[in-house]
């Protein structure tokens, strides 16, 4: 399951003069990050590390964090 959320935090905007630095990826651990529940995860086992996510923060504060969130495990047969 993918998610994106976007939210601006204006002190962790830069100015770029100088430098073609427009974005830059940080740990989600290192920003703060609004609150939400996952109801649909069936276990922990399946939410990814909290560790291991990554979000985008632009030069403008604006702070985009996407990507799956939730492991889906499928098993499927085919029969011929």
């Amino acid at each position: 399951m993918d998610m994106a959320v976007k939210w601006t935090d204006p002190l962790l905007a830069w100015t770029s003069s100088g430098s073609d630095l427009a974005t830059i990826k940080v740990p989600e651990q290192s920003v703060w990050t609004p609150d939400i529940t996952l109801f649909a995860a069936t276990s922990k086992q399946d939410l990814i590390n909290y560790e291991r996510r990554l979000v985008v923060l632009r030069s403008d504060g604006l702070i985009l964090k996407s990507g799956p969130q939730v492991r889906i495990y499928v098993i499927k047969t085919c029969t011929y």
